[in-house]
């Protein structure tokens, strides 16, 4: 095909490949499958791909078939609806200026002109106003998927994002031996606050450092106060049928969380035995890691398929 030969020519010269998409072009006669066909392709050549809302731009045939009743553009819904799939994809982008208004929780998705970093401990990298954005969406505009009825809270890793961290990959692994994994919200707990793990590659949550051998006993406690607090902003509005956590018990977001609950009256669950203060990277190593899959097979039968 001249798509792959015009690939091969361009890797040969040792440059990167960007692909565009266009969503709903008319002859896509099935535009959820046409288009997760086509990004799976295109994801086998390209670097990056970029998804277009396919829309009847003036003096164009395509407007004279809108026109006619012939095709019609997907409205913002519907088209995040036909790319919700990939939108976890790091490689995968959407071109927003393509979009028309509608009403939906992603409509209010939090956009940034300046990204600058956020690095370092304190009261200004734990109460940003990039942060309490984000929560106050993520509280208010943002709905958790109706089918994961069992939430995990998990820690964030110093890798962003976080599914490239040591730990996080090792939680997705013994996730897979989980009857019914699909079932279950991965929600983390970090200095921006809480973050559901699908929002986790959009900005700040991609590239914040809090950097953790610089917390002082204040801060900490600065910490656990804030974290506590949009814990329970989190709980009050998305319900879950069950509660877990993969925490050490001396980690201020394991307290801040047992508190949120214990004051909600929500049962949390714990999935990992004790474990010597301060002991490295105790998460991910495999006693730890069995002990997570063991609790989720317990809960798996719980769990209505």
């Amino acid at each position: 095909a001249d798509f792959e030969r015009a690939c091969k020519l361009i890797r040969s010269k040792g440059w990167g490949i960007k692909v565009y998409l266009v969503v709903n072009p008319p002859f896509a006669e099935d535009v959820k499958r046409n288009t997760d066909e086509s990004v799976r392709y295109a994801l086998e050549w390209a670097d990056e791909m970029t998804l277009i809302n396919c829309q009847p731009h003036a003096r164009t045939e395509l407007h004279r078939m809108w026109a006619a009743g012939e095709w019609r553009p997907l409205d913002k819904g519907e088209f995040f609806d036909v790319i919700k799939d990939w939108m976890p994809e790091k490689r995968v982008r959407y071109d927003a200026t393509q979009y028309a208004p509608f009403p939906s929780w992603k409509s209010w998705l939090p956009q940034f002109e300046v990204r600058n970093e956020i690095v370092g401990v304190g009261e200004e990298q734990l109460v940003n106003p990039t942060y309490e954005r984000w929560q106050d969406f993520i509280c208010n505009r943002y709905k958790s998927p109706e089918e994961r009825t069992t939430v995990l809270f998990v820690p964030c890793s110093y890798t962003k994002p976080y599914a490239n961290g040591q730990l996080h990959r090792a939680i997705r692994a013994t996730l897979e031996a989980v009857p019914n994994k699909d079932k279950i919200h991965l929600v983390v707990i970090s200095s921006p606050g809480v973050i559901p793990i699908e929002l986790s590659y959009y900005y700040p949550f991609d590239s914040y450092d809090w950097q953790p051998w610089l917390e002082t006993p204040a801060i900490k406690k600065r910490y656990t106060e804030v974290t506590k607090e949009r814990l329970k902003n989190y709980l009050r509005t998305h319900k879950y049928e069950n509660y877990y956590c993969y925490f050490l018990s001396d980690a201020e977001s394991y307290t801040a969380l047992k508190q949120a609950c214990e004051e909600l009256g929500i049962e949390l669950n714990e999935c990992v035995r004790s474990h010597a203060p301060g002991e490295r990277n105790a998460l991910a190593n495999p006693e730890s890691l069995e002990d997570l899959k063991g609790t989720l097979l317990k809960i798996s039968g719980a769990i209505d398929v």
